[in-house]
């Protein structure tokens, strides 16, 4: 007992002797609600012995701001279990924008399904945010992946992207139905999936062709986002469009692709 004691002693001096100047430092302003201190989710793992004061902030501080910038920290920083207490804490925050945060930091310390992963699933087939959020969890095991696609809304599907191969064929589905909004969806979850454009902007192309300046306004948004998140092949491939006789299609791939 009393080298299990003393070796749980050693533990706790490690711990508390760990410390990062430059979180400490950011922490501070933070609480002030200094702006310098969103800093603080900017740092890497070489700040990770600052996690003990971060984990500490979370523990004294309840604000939203504070919890958000703390957990992107966590995840930044590659934080192990020893954040798991804080994060289940923050999993039950009442503001959505924390608990689906710190959802997605448990389920990328636990490195498996849980709770917190079927709730963001579920959210996001409903919430923009949390389906923003979803894209960044860590790859899914084949199981999980799996499971998740089978009754998967095509937002969620789109969120997971490679991932979910296996729904695919419920995408090419999706692809041919009557309502645009489905088929838009479709399209954005194929390119995802596939991480080939060529389908989607097909789509996209023959809707933008259209006078609905709300489409329009919507195939625009994909298309930047598209680029972002795969800028090579999305350019190469909206390129076919460059010309196009439909002078408000042609313009904004023009626009898009920088003249």
């Amino acid at each position: 007992m009393r080298g299990a004691a003393a070796t749980l002693l050693l533990l706790l001096l490690v711990c508390c002797a760990r410390h990062d100047p430059e979180v400490e430092r950011l922490l501070a302003l933070l609480s002030e609600g200094q702006r310098e201190g969103r800093q603080l989710a900017e740092l890497g793992p070489e700040h990770a012995d600052g996690i003990p004061a971060i984990l500490r902030t979370m523990a004294n501080d309840d604000r939203r701001n504070v919890q958000v910038i703390c957990i992107e920290a966590l995840l930044r920083m590659e934080a192990g279990r020893e954040a798991k207490g804080a994060l289940e804490n923050a999993a039950a925050h009442e503001d959505v924008m924390v608990s689906d945060l710190a959802c997605l930091a448990l389920w990328k310390v636990d490195g498996a399904r849980d709770p917190g992963l079927d709730r963001l699933v579920a959210r996001a087939s409903a919430d923009p945010r949390a389906a923003f959020l979803l894209r960044r969890a860590p790859p899914l095991p084949p199981t999980v992946a799996a499971e998740l696609a089978a009754g998967a809304e095509l937002s969620v599907l789109a969120a997971l992207g490679p991932a979910v191969t296996v729904a695919l064929p419920r995408i090419e589905e999706a692809l041919a139905s009557n309502e645009l909004d489905t088929r838009l969806r479709a399209a954005e979850a194929h390119y995802r999936v596939t991480q080939d454009p060529k389908r989607a902007n097909d789509l996209f192309a023959q809707e933008f062709r259209g006078d609905n300046l709300f489409i329009r306004q919507r195939i625009y948004a994909l298309w930047s986002d598209m680029l972002r998140t795969m800028p090579e092949k999305a350019r190469a491939d909206l390129a076919r469009f460059r010309d196009d006789e439909n002078e408000a299609l042609r313009g904004s791939v023009r626009e898009l692709l920088g003249g």
